[in-house]
């Protein structure tokens, strides 16, 4: 009995012992052992030019779901947004914005001009048919009244009037044909005038391919496109990556490939780099490998 005892107190007292040590352990470990992600980055949605016409409810939902892209992926808080946040979101009207404007206005006027245009070109054709079919009647009655050596001064009348109506009629559609021309002509210096735009962006997109810029120096993120909201979401979460430490991958699927894309879903390679920055590691780590990165410089500068 007794034994049994000291059994029960032996198991009691290891228990207490193990916890004791493990709950030290876990204290040391977290003051050693560090991941840069367990500080959340907090943002707060800075200046809109009004010339986008994003309302900022607006902006800070697309922010949101941004973040949550990455915060889902480790089950964790990478991402918070804070009104009181000192990195701001901006939305930053730039040229290529104003060239992408200038194009969807012009796709649009020249849908409803094609449309339009197509529609009064149907009418003249079948309105110049009608005329068609009304003066080859006429030629026949006027040969049919000659062939008989003419006709009563009422038929002669009839005919006089109905010859001064096609005259009219004839004068009318030639007014409409002149003014078809005219639309056609417009619409074609519609569609040069696109293609001239469309060449213009593909220039600035050259010089700027990116639809936002991440500037940690400034402490803030400028977003240039607002084409539709998953493009916006997208270029949100492909700054906040780079705020995470992500590099430009070259999977055109991925996030943080360099140019635009609506692929909202983070792929293997960026999960498994993500979870390699946000690692637990020595406190000193950090430090060595800006020590490390200083000395390189340095070096170079021998």
């Amino acid at each position: 009995m007794k034994h049994t005892k000291f059994l029960i107190f032996a198991l009691v007292v290891g228990i207490i012992s193990f916890l004791i040590i493990n709950s030290r352990f876990l204290v040391i470990e977290n003051v050693f052992y560090q991941s840069p992600c367990d500080t959340p980055i907090t943002y707060k949605i800075g200046s809109i030019d009004e010339r986008f016409g994003l309302p900022r409810s607006e902006a800070v939902s697309a922010t949101k779901q941004a973040s949550d892209i990455w915060n889902t992926t480790l089950g964790k808080q990478l991402f918070i947004y804070d009104s009181g946040a000192t990195l701001t979101i901006n939305m930053v009207y730039d040229r290529r914005q104003l060239l992408n404007t200038q194009i969807n206005l012009l796709e649009k006027d020249i849908k409803s001009g094609k449309t339009t245009l197509k529609d009064e070109i149907a009418n003249f054709e079948r309105h110049s048919a009608e005329f068609n079919n009304k003066l080859t009647a006429f030629k026949q009655k006027v040969i049919s009244w000659n062939a008989k050596g003419g006709g009563p001064q009422e038929e002669y009348d009839k005919l006089i009037q109905e010859q001064q109506s096609l005259n009219e009629e004839e004068t009318l559609l030639r007014g409409i044909a002149q003014r078809l021309n005219l639309s056609t002509s417009q619409y074609n210096t519609q569609v040069d005038e696109l293609n001239r735009t469309i060449r213009s962006f593909r220039n600035a997109l050259q010089v700027s391919p990116e639809e936002g810029v991440y500037n940690p120096q400034e402490e803030r993120i400028d977003i240039f496109f607002n084409n539709n909201r998953n493009e916006l979401i997208r270029t949100i979460a492909h700054e906040f990556g780079h705020a995470r430490g992500l590099s430009h991958s070259t999977n055109q699927q991925a996030i943080m490939y360099p140019s635009t894309t609506q692929f909202l879903t983070p792929t293997a390679d960026e999960i498994a780099a993500l979870r390699k920055i946000c690692r637990k590691r020595p406190f000193y780590e950090p430090l060595f490998e800006t020590f490390s990165l200083y000395l390189y410089r340095f070096g170079k500068t021998l």
